[in-house]
């Protein structure tokens, strides 16, 4: 028959798969996959090797990771196989694509569209640094847009006990140790990711994983608390 592109439904986009190997850490915040088994890319973070790889986008499904078939595992398997995995990281990725032409076109309608709604509902951008006033320990002003985990060990702070510098994920949401509790208005962190609702049940809001936050204000942090 003579099927119209437009009357394709979205399943059926060609679907391309990337291969890449990525130092930790990775960068990327992963969440599970509406109705179906696995991971994707939710967010990419400044300082990791995914955004600067230029190889990895939102939305990108995980189907293999070190060589193993993840594509029909749970999300918290695959969470933990990236903890267990080495310094470098082999991953496959399937995105979906659409003519070129168009995708491209309709990447760039969207930016406009999002840089527009922005202006509008924040007034205040993000300032370019913040303050992250540590307890009992000194102030330090870092870059905002990345993870508080990398500002941290670059300003040589506390993050892990002697056990968790031993024993954590290397930075993806898998094990726990890196939590702090911060005190900050809403608008100077991420939100919450789906990593830290399991890792964290139970907990104030106020506790948090350092890999899973990115810095966008000032706040006040509690290294390691119990």
């Amino acid at each position: 028959g003579t099927h119209r592109v437009s009357s394709v439904p979205a399943m059926q986009l060609t679907t391309t798969s990337v291969s890449v190997q990525l130092p930790k850490p990775l960068g990327v915040l992963l969440e599970e996959r509406a109705g179906a088994a696995g991971a994707e890319v939710a967010s990419l973070i400044e300082g990791g090797s995914a955004l600067s790889s230029n190889l990895v986008f939102e939305g990108d499904v995980v189907v293999s990771i070190d060589g193993k078939d993840v594509s029909s595992t749970g999300f918290d398997e695959i969470m933990e196989m990236l903890g267990d995995a080495g310094e470098i990281v082999d991953l496959v990725l399937e995105r979906q694509v659409t003519d070129t032409a168009e995708s491209a076109a309709g990447a760039a309608e969207t930016v406009t569209k999002s840089a527009q709604v922005d202006e509008e509902e924040t007034p205040e951008p993000m300032p370019a640094t913040a303050t992250i006033a540590i307890e009992g320990g000194q102030a330090i002003e870092v870059p905002t847009g990345q993870l508080l985990r990398k500002v941290l060990q670059d300003n040589k702070q506390e993050l892990y006990s002697l056990m968790g510098k031993m024993t954590n994920c290397g930075g993806v949401g898998q094990c726990g140790t890196c939590a702090v509790d911060i005190d900050a208005k809403e608008r100077a962190l991420s939100p919450r990711t789906a990593a830290e609702d399991r890792k964290l049940k139970g907990k104030p809001s106020s506790r948090r994983l350092a890999c899973q936050v990115v810095v966008q204000g000032d706040m006040f942090v509690k290294l390691q608390p119990k």
